[in-house]
């Protein structure tokens, strides 16, 4: 596993960025709890679920690091809007 904590970017032998994990993390509960970035931030339980699904894909990484990409990735813009996420079916 690479990690490179100056970029906050961790590629695992899949080739996984933790670009990718924090926006499935992020899709996960949008999706089970129609949680917001803010919300997963805030609630406790909600960050606690966050922080382990990214942490058993890369579990190397500190919980400050998925956190704040969590917050890089909201002031950018990147993550899919959760109205967007609840309007599409699960599968």
């Amino acid at each position: 596993m690479l990690l490179a904590m100056r970029e906050f970017t961790i590629i695992n032998e899949g080739g996984t960025s933790m670009d990718d994990i924090v926006i499935a993390a992020y899709c996960e509960l949008v999706h089970s709890c129609k949680a917001s970035a803010d919300d997963i931030l805030v609630d406790p339980d909600l960050r606690a679920r966050f922080l382990a699904f990214c942490s058993q894909r890369a579990p190397d990484v500190p919980e400050r690091a998925w956190l704040h990409r969590l917050i890089s990735l909201r002031k950018r813009g990147c993550l899919p809007r959760s109205r967007a996420l609840l309007a599409s079916p699960t599968n």
